[in-house]
């Protein structure tokens, strides 16, 4: 004969694993932590000597999921949390954009020579923004 109080226990603890399993199922996951770079933008003058290229006219812009993250002047090291942006170089009165120059291999750009294009940020790096005379 077959212990009345040993089936009742064996249902309760199925019953109690069986809820334990739905609770964890259902419940949400914690969100991974966001991980951020440093990024430094400078712009700098292309197309004439060394000793006389201007530096650092002009402001890049970034925006993240449609929203601005901000303006800023350059030069400008920026901490960046990893993802894509899009961004935009305005340059000062009097000149154009010409390129994108990024480097250290873990910042990207969509189209080197598109003065508003995407940025990639998978790690540090650095990115030269170059410009000439109108």
């Amino acid at each position: 004969m077959v212990d009345s109080k040993v089936g009742t226990k064996s249902s309760c603890v199925l019953i109690a694993l069986v809820a334990i399993a739905l609770f964890v199922s259902v419940c949400p996951k914690p969100a991974s932590a966001a991980v951020f770079y440093e990024v430094y933008f400078q712009s700098k003058e292309t197309g004439v000597p060394p000793w006389k290229a201007q530096k650092n006219l002009g402001k890049v812009e970034l925006w993240k999921g449609g929203n601005v993250v901000g303006t800023y002047s350059l030069p400008r090291t920026l901490t960046l949390e990893a993802g894509y942006y899009v961004i935009q170089y305005f340059p000062s009165s009097g000149y154009v954009f010409v390129q994108w120059k990024p480097s250290g291999g873990k910042v990207t750009v969509d189209d080197p020579f598109a003065s508003k294009t995407g940025l990639e940020v998978l790690g540090a790096g650095k990115v030269i923004i170059l410009f000439k005379k109108a």
